[in-house]
């Protein structure tokens, strides 16, 4: 019995159904009353206490779980009844249904149908609905073409619960080839238990498969640098509808020089195109050079769209966009042009006196060129024709053209890879009055190179190139000193000729002149010998002349110069000369080497000159005789 006291009842039961010795009969028990002594004070309490533990722990988990469950149930029923009678007339935005039926995908300029519909979920009706879309810039109205279209707004009244209205919305869109449209929708209502406004959005979404304008650009896709090309564009409308004030946005690379463009463009290089009806097609040609090195890319942008206005200078809608890559390479008959030595862009050159060009050309092919031709043109209205000449040239004096050929030149017969050759152009400035009445004068030399090569197709082609190079005249700034004792700004003193230690004075007279362009900063520096005394007398007094005692330098600084100077700008200042015993029968120097520079503001080159130092034989004074010079 001591190890069944240790089994639960459980486990005691399943032994005695299990065990074959069990007792199939079955006793009732006897049970006996016996009535509890009632509690008084203290021991009523306690009594009371046990009841109530003995009553708790009697409750077990299921019913602990029933009773939670019951409770959760409840709950639950009660929260939906509520929401049934009472939560079911709550409005809400999100049971107004907006449906849109309409295409997806569009060729802009097409008409776009949207069938739009607005569905009230609501248990009550809303008020005032008004549908209202907005468009993007350039779209027009289908009914009137010419009458641009930004928004679109209808009263539908209103919708009563579970009802649905449909409105049908129509607009003629534009937009370039791949763009994404997006058009907003808007239904604004209100309810009758509210004074609210309440807001219902929907985007719909749109491609544009292609642009109404449609541009082709051809041209050369390379060209050698200096070498005319022309670029061809073509503008044709897919629109279904006419477009207005449609424009070409041209965008010129870097090395690019127009020459010419039909039609004219406007500012900024735009090109106004006018009205296109539905299918019309225009073209644009823009011809000019390119400069650059050797594999250098340039690329032409051309944009086409419509402008707000036929004055406008921007386009306000683009739709399409084109562009034209243009490799340079190096020429096939590679030119310089050489001027005194001077191979760059715009040499200078003086005037008044014989200048030398060099021609030199060498075949840059890896393939045979046949009938080489160089021809140089000349012009400007600085050129002497009648100086022209030319070696291994033929100078045609009818459009003043130096023409290099085989005729002249037999190695431009057959141009081996790599074979070179030159020739040689002597020409002059004008002179006198016919320079003296130019400004800014220049020389053009437009070179010209064509031949024969043969192509990959293994037939001769024609290949052809040019150049332009523009000679700069230089002005000729001119300074004229002279020494006078009996004449000039100051009364000079003291013996002449000269005598030993006695002071004679003399005036220094300087003079500038200047031909085609105008000089700034132009100034004259010289140096006095110590014997040389500077007085301190001088004109213009307007401080211009200045005199350093400590290197015994006179500086006038004459600043700027205007060109065609008939009267020559002129100063003065005085010195004292007090001969020595030992310079005696000599002829001193008064003035050393005179020193002019300035800037010409046309060729932005520094020119600069100098005269001989001066003695006291003064033969600008008209009193001097030869006996004067001496000191005595």
């Amino acid at each position: 019995m001591a190890q069944n006291d240790d089994l639960s009842s459980l486990e005691r039961v399943r032994q005695r159904l299990y065990n074959p010795q069990a007792q199939t009969g079955f006793e009732e028990p006897h049970l006996t009353e016996e009535r509890a002594t009632p509690a008084t004070g203290w021991s009523k309490l306690r009594q009371k206490e046990y009841v109530e533990q003995a009553s708790g722990t009697h409750m077990s988990g299921p019913v602990r779980f029933f009773i939670i469950a019951f409770v959760f149930f409840i709950l639950t029923a009660g929260g939906a009844a509520f929401y049934l009678i009472w939560g079911g007339r709550t409005v809400s935005t999100d049971n107004v249904i907006i449906t849109t039926e309409g295409p997806t995908t569009i060729a802009s300029g097409d008409t776009v149908p949207l069938l739009i519909t607005i569905e009230n979920k609501n248990p009550v009706a809303i008020r005032a609905v008004t549908l209202s879309l907005d468009f993007p810039e350039g779209t027009k109205d289908p009914v009137d073409p010419t009458k641009p279209l930004s928004n679109y707004s209808a009263d539908v009244g209103d919708i009563q619960p579970g009802a649905k209205v449909e409105e049908t919305v129509k607009a003629t869109l534009f937009g370039s080839e791949g763009q994404q449209v997006s058009l907003p929708i808007k239904a604004e209502y209100h309810t009758d238990s509210s004074s609210s406004v309440f807001v219902k959005d929907k985007q719909y979404g749109l491609t544009v498969t292609t642009s109404p304008l449609a541009l082709t650009v051809t041209s050369l896709t390379q060209v050698s640098a200096g070498q005319p090309v022309t670029v061809d564009v073509s503008v044709r409308s897919n629109a279904t509808t006419n477009l207005d004030n449609v424009a070409v946005s041209a965008a010129y690379p870097f090395g690019f020089t127009p020459s010419s463009a039909t039609p004219t463009p406007g500012a900024n290089n735009l090109f106004a195109l006018g009205t296109f009806g539905p299918g019309e097609e225009k073209h644009i040609s823009i011809a000019g050079t390119l400069s650059g090195e050797n594999n250098d890319e340039r690329v032409f942008t051309f944009t086409a769209g419509t402008l707000s206005a036929t004055d406008s200078p921007t386009l306000a809608t683009s739709y399409t966009s084109k562009e034209a890559d243009i490799l340079i390479t190096k020429p096939f008959l590679a030119t310089t042009l050489t001027i005194n030595h001077d191979s760059t862009d715009s040499p200078v050159i003086q005037s008044g006196i014989n200048q030398q060009a060099l021609v030199t050309w060498v075949n840059t092919l890896s393939s045979q060129l046949t009938n080489g031709t160089i021809t140089v043109a000349l012009s400007g209205d600085a050129l002497d024709p009648t100086s022209i000449g030319a070696t291994d040239g033929f100078f045609r004096s009818s459009d003043t053209t130096v023409l290099f050929s085989s005729e002249t030149a037999p190695g431009l017969a057959s141009l081996q890879p790599g074979d070179t050759g030159n020739g040689i152009i002597n020409f002059s400035t004008k002179k006198g009055a016919a320079l003296q009445a130019l400004r800014n004068p220049t020389i053009t030399f437009k070179i010209s190179v064509a031949g024969q090569r043969i192509g990959e197709s293994n037939v001769p082609e024609n290949i052809s190139s040019t150049i332009t190079r523009v000679a700069k005249v230089g002005t000729n700034l001119a300074l004229s000193t002279k020494i006078v004792h009996s004449i000039g700004s100051f009364p000079n003193t003291g013996p002449w000729p000269p005598v030993p230690n006695s002071e004679t004075t003399y005036t220094v007279e300087y003079a500038l002149t200047n031909t085609v362009n105008s000089v700034a900063g132009a100034k004259v520096v010289a140096k006095l010998p110590t014997y040389v005394r500077f007085t301190g007398q001088m004109y213009p007094s307007d401080g211009s002349i200045t005199y350093n005692d400590s290197t015994r330098t006179v500086t006038w600084t004459a600043g700027d110069i205007p060109a065609g100077t008939a009267t020559p700008v002129t100063a003065s200042f005085q010195i004292g000369f007090t001969p020595s015993t030992s310079q005696s029968g000599t002829n001193p120097v008064l003035l050393f080497a005179q020193e002019v520079d300035g800037v010409d503001r046309f060729t932005q080159a520094q020119i600069s000159g100098s005269l001989q130092e001066l003695t006291t034989q003064t033969s600008s004074d008209p009193a001097y005789v030869r006996a004067d010079g001496a000191v005595q």
